[in-house]
């Protein structure tokens, strides 16, 4: 129990001091390295942090999503009407459909928004339906969504559960996590974007 509130805690202090420590990284690769590294450095020091911070949360095996971190709240007069309590957050998306409006989502992590924007999908468009039979793999090998952490011998490395009981692996990077976002938007039929720090 004691590291168990240790990693929350750690986890806590990464997503609010990102920023900072992303910079202090950045900046003990400029005098260790070359400070011609700079602007490739800081978005991958903040990638860095995510996946700690999703890896801390595999561990712990987190789906809380009480407290403002990231809750989505959904109205039930208009299921249309998605929107985050927590404000501006480092990473958004945005689904645009004529007929369900412009659903948009954010939070401080990039895989706490992959998740939010499959459940939405899985949910309000349908999309098992379009990607099956299950394991759902895009490309030649990795099982994106699947009904369990485990396919043709091979098991999802950090596996996040959906709302609908499915798993999905959000052991990609920023430019993965935004391509399968695509791939997913594109099997639904509409179109996203992406805002804030991807």
């Amino acid at each position: 129990l004691e590291r168990i509130n240790e990693l929350r805690e750690a986890r806590q202090s990464l997503t609010a001091d990102k920023d900072e420590l992303a910079a202090e990284i950045t900046e003990l690769l400029n005098s260790r390295v070359s400070e011609t590294i700079s602007s490739i450095a800081e978005p991958q020091t903040k990638e860095l942090i995510d996946r700690v911070v999703e890896n801390i949360d595999a561990e712990i095996n987190t789906n809380d999503t009480t407290g403002n971190e990231s809750a989505e709240i959904i109205d039930e007069d208009d299921p249309k009407s998605i929107t985050d309590p927590a404000g501006e957050e480092a990473y958004s998306v945005q689904f645009h459909a004529n007929e369900s409006g412009s659903p948009a989502f954010s939070a401080g992590v990039q895989g706490d928004v992959l998740v939010k924007c499959v459940n939405f999908l899985i949910s309000n468009r349908n999309l098992i339906s379009k990607v099956e039979p299950l394991p759902y793999i895009p490309g030649r090998t990795r099982a994106i969504i699947h009904d369990s952490a485990e396919y043709n011998d091979k098991t999802v490395k950090l596996p996040k559960e959906l709302d609908s009981g499915y798993v999905l692996e959000a052991n990609l990077s920023a430019d993965q996590k935004k391509r399968e976002i695509r791939r997913l938007a594109d099997q639904c039929e509409i179109s996203v974007s992406f805002g804030g720090d991807w």
